[in-house]
């Protein structure tokens, strides 16, 4: 019973001479190997090997192979070896075969260029392309170096990579959006190649393989209606993702920039603050005296509301002192401070005597600064102001309607408790 080789077991040969191209793969069975045993196999030039006669082992135990003589020093003789570097030369063999049956095209393998070798070289009318056929990693440094050598000759390179996992097409993947590959199958006979795209986040890829009769060249490298497609996804793709990220940056800029203005806001706020206190300590007034002072202007504004036999809705001078921009921010707290004290005051919730005499006090304050400074850093006007109108009431020792919130006032008729 056959057994698998072991690593010196190689499979792989050429017939009639060192140079040949018709590489041989050794039979699976003993019955099947022992009518070539009289042929002629050699270590194939083209694939590195050492060009000797080799001996196709047909025995009873292990399965039949090629080999070297006992004292040989081919790198060759190691099997991984030597299938890495056959399956290389088939490939190039397959693509070689089916560009030299295009007319008017010719096909040449490691065409020497100068500083390098290309593994295909490609000539047709107005066409000069360089092959390369990758199956073992090779760094984006090195694809770019050796492009640049190729392209000195060639109108265009393409790279044709076996798996997606070497770093120069993860790196092309990453910058174009697409590879090409190449695969041929266990009998080195059937040939194929295809393209590998992106078109999502998170690096997934589609991979679509295709005959070679399928595929064309010219001047451009090599085409296909699979690779046009791909092209076309990728484009497609990369457009939808700029738009996305273009939105994604939008949206950023206008959240710093309503970020910078809150943050200016505060500024202002605290400023607007520390001027407010400034003035009060400038005028020795102490935080009881100015409530006293202006409870008199609620008691004065009271009695002449009671005299007209009115609320005095009418009384909101539409004129404000300060700089456009104050003003404009300014009219916009007195206009939220307004709505929600009438508000009270039609509910129920804000007696006569003092709706109309906080209505009174709050029409007399014109200074835009004053507006903008009763917010204090808060982000609701009438928050301030309920506390101002209630310091009033404490430090003048007086009872009257507290102001509540606007989403309480309007549930009930019934004063709050």
């Amino acid at each position: 019973m056959n057994t698998p080789h072991g690593a010196t077991h190689v499979l792989y040969a050429v017939a009639r001479d060192p140079y040949s191209m018709g590489i041989v793969i050794a039979p699976r069975t003993q019955a099947d190997a022992l009518p070539l045993k009289r042929l002629p196999f050699f270590c194939s030039r083209l694939a590195g090997g050492c060009g000797a006669t080799l001996t196709l082992a047909a025995g009873p135990v292990r399965i039949p192979h090629f080999r070297h003589l006992p004292k040989s020093a081919c790198a060759l003789r190691d099997a991984d070896r030597a299938r890495d570097n056959y399956t290389h030369v088939a490939i190039q063999l397959a693509l070689l075969k089916w560009i030299n049956a295009v007319p008017g095209f010719g096909c040449t393998m490691e065409e020497r260029v100068e500083g390098g070798r290309t593994d295909l070289y490609v000539a047709g009318p107005g066409t000069r392309v360089s092959l390369e056929v990758q199956r073992s990693d090779i760094s984006p440094f090195d694809v770019n170096r050796r492009t640049a050598l190729y392209s000195r000759k060639a109108t265009a390179v393409n790279w044709l990579y076996e798996v997606d996992t070497i770093q120069a097409c993860r790196q092309e993947l990453k910058d174009a959006g697409l590879c090409l590959r190449v695969s041929i199958d266990a009998e080195l006979t059937e040939c194929s190649l295809g393209v590998t795209y992106s078109t999502g986040e998170g690096g997934k890829t589609t991979t679509i393989w295709s005959p070679l009769s399928e595929w064309w060249i010219n001047a451009g490298g090599l085409g296909s209606p699979h690779l046009a497609l791909a092209r076309k996804a990728v484009t497609d793709w990369r457009r939808e993702a700029a738009a996305t990220a273009e939105v994604r940056r939008v949206a950023a800029a206008l959240a710093k920039e309503k970020k910078l203005a809150q943050q200016k806001l505060a500024a202002e706020y605290r400023r607007l603050h520390r001027q407010w206190e400034t003035g009060q300590r400038a005028r020795g007034q102490t935080l009881k005296e100015w409530a006293t002072q202006e409870v008199r202007i609620i008691d004065a504004k009271t009695r002449h509301a009671n005299s007209r036999q009115g609320y005095g809705r009418d009384v909101w001078s539409p004129s404000m002192q300060g700089s456009q921009e104050d003003v404009a921010w300014a009219r916009n707290i007195r206009d939220k401070v307004r709505s929600i004290v009438e508000r009270n005051y039609d509910a129920g919730f804000l007696s006569a005597e003092y709706g109309a005499g906080l209505t009174y006090w709050l029409a007399a304050k014109t200074e835009a600064g004053w507006w903008i400074g009763a917010q204090l850093g808060e982000h609701e006007a009438y928050t301030a102001v309920i506390k101002m109108y209630d310091l009033i009431l404490d430090t003048s020792g007086r009872s009257g309607a507290r102001l509540v919130q606007p989403e309480h006032s309007f549930d009930a008729r019934h004063h709050p408790v």
